[in-house]
């Protein structure tokens, strides 16, 4: 706690607590270890650390992808997108996993297979989606989020 509040501010962009509640059982063992040992807390120290430059990692990662979807919509704000391409294209920019197929978009839209292909294909013809090179069949996609920089969903889902 201590170590937490050492820089002095009241703002604070990650949370330690979520990223212990998420290595909670690590947390417990390195407790334990700890109020077993020695009066060394070498090891505490170090595994506290590493929490909290995973918990700052996990901000970033978090603060990107905001900044990212913002990004995206403000660069296609006049694109003619129907409310289900939408939501469907906030699933993935929310992070949504599995990869950007029009049989994964046709299940997540709960649309016919057709319907999301041509779903698909308008989004790629105005240049929103990217599709994977080399691929004629189940071609994966990625969302352009800008001209420096496309989203690329994925890992695979498991079904």
């Amino acid at each position: 706690m201590a170590l937490s509040q050492a820089d002095n501010s009241m703002l604070r962009y990650f949370s330690m607590s979520r990223q212990i509640g998420l290595e909670k059982k690590k947390y417990y063992d390195m407790l334990e270890r700890c109020q077993k040992g020695t009066t060394d807390i070498t090891a505490w120290i170090e595994w506290y650390l590493d929490c909290m430059l995973r918990a700052i990692k996990g901000a970033e990662d978090m603060l990107s992808s905001i900044l990212d979807k913002a990004v995206f919509w403000q660069n296609h704000s006049q694109a003619d997108i129907n409310e289900r391409q939408r939501t469907i294209l906030n699933i993935f920019l929310d992070g949504g996993k599995g990869k950007l197929t029009a049989k994964r978009w046709a299940k997540l839209a709960k649309v016919s297979p057709d319907t999301a292909v041509r779903d698909v294909q308008h989004l790629a013809e105005i240049g929103i989606l990217i599709p994977e090179e080399g691929k004629v069949r189940n071609i994966a996609y990625g969302i352009k989020i800008s001209e420096k920089k496309t989203l690329i969903p994925g890992p695979e889902e498991e079904e």
